[in-house]
């Protein structure tokens, strides 16, 4: 068949056609044709030079799509037959199969939902191929001709039909379609690298933040299988996974070394061929791509390592003035949420406590003075109420925010207290009062300062007196009220 005979035949069936040189590129302006079909007279003069013909796809071609498989960058030599394997006989009844030049395969179809060329399937260029092509990233193994799109055909060169052709081409389902890119999709091997996170105000109060503590160890499997997701088959490499409400094929795959969560489908609440941190799949179906939100709850369920702050108790910081507020370009105050944490430890004392050996039971404290207590939120927004004393719209600023800044949840945001507490030994006991702790010893009594020793008590277990030594020979205390 001469590419003219061709042309006339795939206009009487409804296709619209164009012309191609030896490298696959149209020798006739051809955009006019993406909505209409071609006179012959507008083709007549190029037919002699063309080396090849091109349907167009899209609605101009009754809604024409096709899928095209490039095994030529294949590395594999399986992925036509495993592809061709996992279509269900119901969708592989109704394709055109047509063999190309380079050794691939289209499949025909129509289909009432038609987008433009949409990429399925690619893989990582090899390290000796970017010798050859150092900017090339990807490698592209199957893909659609859609709206806007032509693909070469047969009686080109190369180009023969091997199941059905032209004439018998059927039209898919919305719902097939769709299946079958999925399946299609699962031969991807490239996903966009994920986006680097943007720690929140939460995490900076962490060393370890609950986001990349997660990362490293959350169970992404077990959150997803919670969520309806299915584990349908599983390696050393990867799991793969089918989501919910769906009976069968594959929607998704985890792979382990990456710790990438990537889906093939487009009926799920995340990206196609995008890669998902542990995290950033907890943030989506937990939090609603809430970050703060993420981050939050998962501090609540024990991810992230809080800072601990060794606590100096005669650090004199309380003296240093400090401001935590600032004014922007149009002279509007704001509060500086980090340095404001950082203010109410090291000027007024206010740590977070673990009252168990995990961690988990953690609580408001102050420390001054070498005495430790716990402190409420009252305690905490009269101190800085009295410190603001002379900074009256920072203090109207505080007061309107008080949910913000005196709240429980600002707890979260305290370092944890690293305290060395004085204990009794076998060289000394240690009897806390009001003005100081007597120290005995073997060789004497003294009386010591609160804190001077850099060891701390808790206020509670302090005598409630004041003590004097009247001699340290005989050791006569003097207990005053």
């Amino acid at each position: 068949m001469t590419l003219l005979e061709a042309f006339r035949d795939y206009s009487k069936h409804g296709y619209s056609t164009t012309l191609t040189n030896e490298i696959k590129e149209c020798i006739v302006k051809w955009k006019v044709h993406q909505s209409r079909l071609p006179e012959e007279s507008e083709v007549a003069t190029a037919i002699a030079k063309a080396q090849g013909i091109a349907i167009i796809c899209g609605k101009v071609s009754g809604h024409l799509e096709l899928i095209d498989v490039d095994t030529k960058y294949d590395l594999t030599g399986t992925l036509w037959n495993r592809l061709w394997s996992e279509i269900p006989d119901s969708i592989r009844s109704m394709l055109v199969v047509a063999g190309t030049v380079s050794g691939g395969y289209h499949l025909y179809y129509k289909c009432p939902v038609v987008e433009g060329n949409l990429k399925l399937a690619q893989r990582e260029t090899t390290e000796e191929e970017r010798i050859d092509s150092p900017h090339e990233k990807v490698k592209v193994l199957i893909e659609t001709r859609g709206e806007g799109g032509y693909a070469i055909c047969y009686p080109s060169p190369g180009y023969k039909w091997i199941t059905g052709d032209h004439t018998t081409v059927k039209c898919l389902t919305v719902e097939q379609r769709k299946e079958l890119h999925t399946i299609a999709r699962s031969f991807n091997t490239f996903l966009a690298p994920p986006q680097v996170h943007r720690k929140t105000e939460t995490e900076h109060t962490f060393t370890k933040s609950p986001i990349d503590d997660y990362n490293e160890r959350g169970d992404v499997l077990g959150l997803l299988t919670n969520h309806g997701w299915t584990i349908t088959e599983q390696n050393s490499v990867k799991a793969i996974l089918r989501r919910p409400g769906k009976d069968r094929g594959k929607s998704g795959d985890y792979l382990f070394e990456k710790k990438w969560f990537g889906v093939f489908s487009t009926s799920t609440e995340f990206e196609i061929q995008k890669a998902y941190t542990p995290a950033a799949v907890y943030c989506k179906l937990e939090c609603g791509d809430d970050w703060h939100r993420c981050a939050k709850a998962l501090a609540m369920g024990g991810y992230g390592e809080k800072r601990t702050v060794k606590v100096q108790l005669n650090s004199p910081a309380e003296m240093v003035p400090i401001t935590f507020w600032d004014y922007d370009k149009k002279d509007k105050l704001y509060i500086n949420r980090t340095q404001y944490i950082d203010f109410l430890s090291s000027h007024f004392g206010y740590y977070l406590f673990p009252y168990d050996d995990k961690g988990n039971d953690k609580r408001l404290i102050q420390i001054r003075e070498g005495l430790v207590e716990e402190a409420t939120t009252e305690k905490m927004k009269k101190d800085v109420c009295s410190y603001l004393v002379m900074e009256q719209e920072v203090l109207e600023a505080m007061t309107r925010g008080h949910a913000t800044y005196f709240a429980d949840g600002l707890f979260e945001f305290l370092p944890v207290a690293d305290i060395e507490f004085l204990t009794d030994s076998i060289e000394a006991a240690y009897f806390p009062f009001t003005n100081g702790i007597v120290k005995v010893t073997s060789k004497g009594t003294e009386l010591l300062k609160h804190g001077g020793n850099k060891k701390a008590i808790w206020r509670s277990a302090m005598i409630p007196f004041s003590i004097a030594i009247t001699n340290m020979v005989t050791e006569e205390w003097i207990l005053m009220g």
